[in-house]
């Protein structure tokens, strides 16, 4: 190994991260195990237990030249950029990591699933029932948003991660509900976010708007992931009857589904994805406003997990206390909105968040399936 083959590898490297924007990275190396093991022999020979080992060395020194090249730090917890070196072979790879950008999206159209939605015949072959385009819905929300940031940030590609997701025929109103934006292999990391927001926000044509974006990590991920399955949620759900409600009953139901616990087994329309069991999950509240002699405005926040249609209707007394039993009356029609999702709060430590899953051990934390999420 000779300086001069270090800084050929190291102009090597240098040219190709200039087609990358970067802060920071961190360098690896490989070394031949037989020359680790004849390492370790010289070692146990002399007795040498300090020092770098020729590894340690290596990357130390590649290191050193690509920052002082580049202008960049070194940074092991959560590098940008990984540079692998081989100084035996003079061969390298470059691993780029991914960006992660987060915020809150509104759906203000009904029939668009979050994430793509395949058909259930041909699972995206194509076929008579689909037109032979493959999916059930020709759109998605995470495609929405994602592909602008494909272009803009020059990514390969994306991963979408919602804090749950909703019926596709239901729309999300109000605040919106939080997701992050995971970038794979991005070329630019320096955008602007507001130019992001407002390309997103074109390219949808309101269907779907975002807001609030900012730079996030792996780590808000993995909170969001763990906490959003038992994060509240409140909807908006307006009902038809297939009777008159008085408003004595509508006091009724404030009252009595007000803090309470409701016992629900899960529903027919998800049992071909979903565990056939009894979930307890909490009810924080319900208001009432009727809208005419048959139709009630219903506003209710429970926890995260709870089939909020079959809060409505009962779904044959599976979900028990349900609102038609108590106004004794059956569901003609539910149109549902999402207006609020509890945002996981960043600032929870990693100790926080596993209180929080051992607290709600045994609840209804599974992935919430491709279809949607409990309402």
């Amino acid at each position: 190994m000779s300086k001069a083959r270090f800084g050929e590898l190291v102009e090597k490297i240098v040219e190709e991260l200039r087609e990358y924007e970067f802060r920071n990275l961190v360098v690896g190396a490989r070394v031949p195990a037989e020359l680790r093991e004849r390492e370790d022999e010289l070692r146990a020979s002399f007795r040498i237990e300090t020092g770098e080992d020729i590894k340690e060395d290596i990357t130390r020194a590649i290191g050193s030249m690509l920052q002082r090249r580049l202008n960049v730090s070194v940074e092991y917890q959560n590098p940008e950029i990984v540079v692998l070196v081989d100084v035996f072979s003079g061969e390298y790879e470059i691993q780029v990591n991914p960006l992660f950008i987060k915020g809150y999206y509104r759906k203000l159209k009904k029939n668009i699933p979050q994430t793509p939605w395949y058909c259930r015949y041909c699972w995206g072959r194509g076929c008579e029932r689909c037109g032979f385009t493959g999916r059930e819905y020709p759109e998605s929300v995470s495609e929405l948003v994602g592909e602008p940031a494909l272009r803009i940030f020059e990514a390969l590609s994306y991963k979408f991660h919602g804090a749950g997701r909703e019926d596709v025929d239901a729309t999300v109103i109000g605040t919106g509900r939080p997701f992050i934006l995971e970038l794979k292999h991005p070329r630019k990391r320096f955008v602007d976010l507001s130019i992001l927001e407002r390309e997103i926000n074109e390219h949808a044509q309101g269907r779907v708007e975002v807001s609030g974006l900012e730079y996030s990590s792996r780590r808000e991920l993995r909170i969001l992931k763990s906490l959003s399955p038992i994060a509240s949620k409140t909807y908006e759900a307006i009902v038809e009857f297939d009777g008159d409600v008085s408003d004595e009953r509508l006091r009724e139901i404030e009252e009595r589904f007000r803090g309470i616990v409701v016992e629900q087994r899960t529903p027919r329309r998800v049992l071909r994805r979903r565990a056939d069991k009894i979930r307890q999950k909490k009810l924080y509240y319900v208001e009432a406003e009727k809208i005419d002699e048959k139709t009630v405005k219903f506003k209710i926040k429970t926890q995260g997990g709870l089939y909020v249609k079959e809060l409505i209707d009962g779904d044959d007394a599976s979900t028990k206390p349900n609102i038609a039993e108590a106004l004794g009356r059956r569901p003609l029609k539910i149109d549902l909105s999402v207006i609020e999702v509890e945002a996981p709060r960043s600032e929870k430590s990693e100790k926080d968040v596993e209180l929080v899953l051992d607290r709600y051990s045994g609840e209804h934390l599974e992935d919430h399936g491709r279809d949607e999420e409990p309402v």
